[in-house]
């Protein structure tokens, strides 16, 4: 499924219930927090964010700790978010198209 957030300013956090393609147009820099891990399969393509061309700011995914998780996601750039899990480790992953 796709889930489309609403245009705005504030930080959202992110559901696995809200499907695997998330959808940005936000109106300034925002931060996005990532599920707690134990409630996401793991996987390759667990989640892709896009972010609009019609967006303003940047979006900073952050894991449920608020530690950043890759750079930052521009103005029009689609990536892909892996779920990496070794032993009990688990570590999410950002890697573009």
């Amino acid at each position: 499924g796709q889930k489309t957030h609403a245009a705005g300013n504030l930080d959202i956090t992110m559901s696995a219930a809200d499907g695997q393609m998330h959808v940005f147009q936000q109106t300034a820099s925002i931060n996005v927090y990532l599920p707690y891990v134990e409630d996401v399969p793991p996987g390759r393509e667990v989640f892709t964010i896009h972010v609009k061309s019609t967006a303003t700011g940047t979006i900073q995914l952050r894991d449920d700790s608020g530690v950043a998780v890759g750079s930052a996601i521009g103005v029009g750039a689609t990536k892909h978010l892996a779920l990496i899990v070794y032993g009990s480790t688990a570590t999410w992953h950002l890697y573009g198209l």
